[in-house]
């Protein structure tokens, strides 16, 4: 049995709850928008969806596809109005909702906690851009457990892409049987871990439509189990 002594999280979603916050910030961008500029937050959804796909066709998977001011300025011009300061009210409105109610996952810090007093080495690697994630670790106040921030900005790799994890194990020295990947993404987290050996973690708390074929952390709460989790090979 291989002995496993790093665990890799995801942050957004796995950490705390993002898809609720997210969808509440993007409402208030939207009355924002609509209120200002009289266009229907329906309109600005529509194409911010449509700016982001063509970012992500000029560029590809890259970290800054994650960046919403790059997506608003482009929204801006599309409808002719200025950008200044427009896109940045509509970034910085995003922004602060998401970062003022953020809270950690319920059980996540005893957890890592008891991780960290037990040997493990504990790295977040996540997409997106390091200062933006760093923001968030800082507000979540979880930094103390982690040794290292991996994102996709330094790793010049998207998850679920095999070279993000690939960096992932080549900067922390460690072959893929000693570590874990933990997230809440199937795609993106476990089945990109488990491409290149990685164990792959499904966080997932609730039910499941149906039965899971990876191993998943429905509590972080559940300490016993998680820490079964770490001695199956």
């Amino acid at each position: 049995m291989s002995e496993i002594n790093t665990i890799f999280f995801d942050l957004d979603g796995t950490l705390y709850a993002m898809h609720l916050l997210h969808k509440e910030a993007m409402q208030r961008v939207g009355v924002f928008f609509e209120e200002t500029y009289h266009i229907s937050r329906e309109l600005l959804s529509d194409c911010i969806e449509e700016e982001q796909q063509a970012i992500e066709n000029r560029i590809g998977q890259r970290a800054p596809i994650h960046n919403r001011l790059i997506r608003f300025q482009q929204v801006f011009l599309k409808f002719g109005l200025p950008v200044f300061p427009g896109a940045g009210i509509m970034y910085r409105l995003y922004w602060d909702f998401i970062l003022d109610n953020m809270r950690p996952e319920e059980g996540i810090a005893s957890l890592l906690q008891a991780l960290k007093s037990d040997g493990y080495h504990l790295i977040i690697a996540t997409n997106m851009t390091a200062e933006m994630q760093y923001k968030k670790i800082e507000k979540l106040e979880l930094g103390c457990f982690f040794e290292d921030l991996i994102t996709s900005e330094e790793a010049d790799k998207e998850k679920p892409d095999s070279g993000f994890f690939e960096y992932c194990l080549k900067k922390r020295k460690i072959k893929p049987e000693n570590a874990i990947f933990i997230g809440d993404s199937l795609k993106n987290d476990v089945i990109g871990a488990q491409n290149v050996g990685i164990k792959g973690v499904y966080y997932h708390p609730g039910q499941l439509s149906e039965e899971p074929l990876f191993p998943v952390i429905r509590s972080y709460t559940e300490h016993e189990a998680i820490a079964a989790l770490l001695r199956e090979d």
